[in-house]
């Protein structure tokens, strides 16, 4: 199987509802994703990645560098990441725990 972790992009919107609803338990409209992806977009620390395998998305990590205060450098913080139900237990949260430590680079 091939798979690629790439920036989420519009083409992405439904299924980010999707998992997102399976993260919250609560549906997220598609018009609500759309104005959070485009907020990500803007932001310059925030980004949305997703997994995909084969052409299908699989899971999803909200990733976002911070600033340390007290000394110059920079860290990254996992805000979200959702494998979704079909795709548990096949090792995708732990590539994208490990993409994330990597610094979530492209």
């Amino acid at each position: 199987m091939t798979h690629v972790i790439r920036k989420a992009n519009k083409n992405d919107i439904t299924v980010l509802s999707h998992l997102m609803e399976e993260l919250n338990g609560e549906p997220i409209s598609h018009d609500d994703m759309n104005n959070r992806l485009k907020k990500v977009e803007e932001s310059s620390t925030d980004t949305i990645f997703v997994y995909e395998e084969n052409s299908e998305v699989q899971a999803t990590l909200v990733f976002r560098i911070r600033e340390k205060i007290r000394e110059v450098s920079t860290y990254g913080e996992i805000c979200i990441i959702v494998v979704g139900s079909l795709a548990k237990r096949r090792g995708i949260g732990r590539q994208l725990m490990n993409f994330a430590e990597r610094g979530a680079e492209l």
